[in-house]
């Protein structure tokens, strides 16, 4: 029985617009907050919403859904903000918040619960891929190539020193 309870993996399903939904491990998440205004960003790249303080830290709050190149709907407001954690320590920011809507719901996957969906191709090298678990989709981001374009459009719009 422990055997069968090592091989189930803790993930998030994370809602996004347009019935997009994410699958994470659940330790990328830091934490979900309620939505709130972000700082604007002039020279930020179009997926860069703004800057949000949270816990001492100012982190960019991005639009996942044009990182990804997914439907958009402009007039969608953000119910709740994800805190991620930064897949890697090096590299800035430590943190990165996306919009939500919907509430982010925990699950446990084993293996032979995941189908690949074929025919999903991914044009922007931000996705691994898509997958089914129990009849539902879901993308799979590659997080660290997501927070490496996060890391350079934020030094390209100057929030971001090299180190």
């Amino acid at each position: 029985m422990l055997a069968g309870m090592m091989e189930r993996l803790r993930v998030l399903e994370i809602p996004l617009e347009e019935g997009t939904r994410l699958m994470v491990p659940n330790v990328a998440v830091a934490e979900v907050i309620p939505a709130q205004p972000a700082e604007a960003v002039p020279l930020g790249p179009p997926w860069l919403e703004g800057m949000l303080e949270w816990r001492g830290h100012r982190i960019p709050l991005v639009r996942l859904e044009k990182l990804l190149g997914l439907p958009v709907d402009e007039t969608a407001r953000a119910r709740r903000i994800a805190i991620f954690n930064r897949s890697r320590k090096d590299g800035r920011p430590p943190f990165y918040a996306v919009r939500l809507q919907g509430i982010p719901r925990l699950a446990k996957v084993t293996e032979d619960q995941v189908r690949d969906v074929a025919g999903e191709e991914d044009d922007t090298g931000f996705m691994h891929f898509g997958v089914e678990v129990d009849g539902e989709r879901f993308v799979i981001p590659d997080l660290v190539v997501i927070e490496a374009t996060i890391e350079t459009g934020m030094k390209q719009a100057g929030l971001c020193e090299d180190h």
